[in-house]
């Protein structure tokens, strides 16, 4: 078995990424706290929602961004296997 590789790091992309080994799923966190993703106008006008698109996308893979609303919210892209959303959307703990 190979030994797991080390994750570079960019201070553009503030992350931190698990890796788990023995065949089990890996997981990565980003977080673009600090970036601001609505105050951007590329000529159409600030964004009305930004997204990840679903390029990339993992078992495990969480985004986090602000949210629109600059009293603090947060935009949260969950990636997971449909049988693990549904564990997950059935965790009261989680909704509340």
């Amino acid at each position: 078995m190979k030994a797991p590789r080390a994750v570079p790091t960019s201070r553009l992309f503030n992350y931190v990424v698990i890796c788990s080994v023995l065949n089990a799923s890996s997981s990565a966190w980003f977080s673009f706290a600090r970036f601001e993703v609505y105050q951007n106008d590329f000529g159409w006008g600030k964004p009305v929602r930004v997204i990840n698109g679903c390029n990339n996308k993992f078992d495990g893979m969480v985004n986090i961004c602000p949210g629109k609303d600059e009293a603090g919210s947060v935009d949260v892209d969950i990636a997971l296997l449909p049988q693990k959303m549904n564990l997950l959307e059935c965790d009261a703990e989680f909704l509340m």
